[in-house]
């Protein structure tokens, strides 16, 4: 039998609904995770910061080889690139978090529909 529109949009709401938790808890995992004290000291201090500054000291360094110079960049672009995965994970995660309501209430919306209760404006404003 094949699905109806309808409950096709029930179905990928529910999704959005499931997929927006999902990012949620990935977010919640992250923010978790920089409040341990060992991550701390050896990520957000350790790595962000000091490897970062030791390695931005190296890169500036007129005795080193281009070859190692061109390591030293990588590598700078590899605790860059970790932050920034960190950062959109929680990011990700409020904006998840912000939509969920808002999926709840088109899956209420679309439930109603197809129960056959018609759905009513109750924000007061008569026309």
């Amino acid at each position: 039998m094949a699905q109806s529109l309808h409950d096709q949009q029930i179905e990928e709401t529910e999704l959005s609904i499931e997929d927006a938790r999902a990012l949620v808890t990935k977010g919640d995992k992250a923010l978790k995770l920089a409040e341990d004290p060992i991550f701390k000291e050896l990520i957000l201090e350790g790595y962000f910061k000091d490897e970062t500054l030791r390695l931005a000291g190296m890169s500036s360094d007129p005795n080193i080889s281009e070859e190692l110079r061109k390591c030293v960049v990588r590598d700078l672009h590899g605790t860059a690139s970790l932050k920034r995965y960190l950062q959109t994970i929680v990011q990700m995660s409020l904006i998840a978090e912000n939509s969920i309501a808002d999926y709840e209430e088109t899956l209420d919306e679309l439930r109603e529909e197809a129960d056959g209760v018609e759905v009513f404006d109750n924000t007061g404003s008569e026309e």
